[in-house]
């Protein structure tokens, strides 16, 4: 069951970043990406950013979610640096 609602969220927040990553590119595309005179190489920059942010951006929610819950309930005080 845990890992169902795990799966669940991480299908969750991976979609809601894919939309955020989306809207960022496609409203700033001048912005980010008009110094290239390519257009494919423009898309081929936006399609890869669009594959790999979002992800980037799910892995750095669940470490700062587990980081957090570490930090409120005081979880890894004995075996962290001091």
């Amino acid at each position: 069951m845990y890992m169902m609602l795990v799966c669940i969220i991480a299908c969750g927040l991976l979609i809601l970043n894919i939309v955020l990553v989306s809207a960022f590119i496609h409203s700033n595309r001048e912005w980010l990406l008009g110094f290239y005179a390519d257009t494919n190489v423009q898309f081929r920059i936006a399609q890869a950013a669009q594959i790999f942010l979002p992800v980037i951006m799910t892995m750095f929610e669940y470490w700062l979610f587990d980081r957090l819950i570490d930090r409120a309930f005081g979880y890894g005080r004995e075996t962290g640096p001091s």
